[in-house]
């Protein structure tokens, strides 16, 4: 699935990012280049630079990144959450809890 873009551009419509456009990024970032023309660059949409950028400063990840951090670890500072594993969800027919706060 594409999106066309104004200009006649197209982007791949929810691509998941590679570990070298996150690296790409924060390099960029780094330099001083805008979310709007990393995200011209890059292909991908301004909200995406903002959000993952935003990870990233969550993170205390900034450029240059360490020389030993492997892809899988930028992964998991960037997008992992404390205690919670990916692709889990409490849900209540697991948990016998209802979704409502008391």
């Amino acid at each position: 699935m594409t999106v066309l873009l104004n200009k006649g551009r197209v982007m791949p419509a929810k691509r998941r990012l590679t570990m070298r456009h996150l690296r790409q990024m924060l390099r960029l970032a780094g330099d001083g280049t805008s979310a709007r023309e990393i995200a011209q660059r890059l292909g991908i949409a301004r909200s995406t630079v903002q959000d993952n950028l935003k990870r990233a400063a969550a993170a205390e990840l900034s450029w240059p990144l360490p020389g030993d951090l492997t892809d899988d670890a930028l992964e998991n500072r960037l997008f992992a959450r404390a205690g919670v594993k990916q692709g889990q969800r409490d849900c209540p027919s697991r948990t016998g809890r209802n979704w409502r706060r008391s």
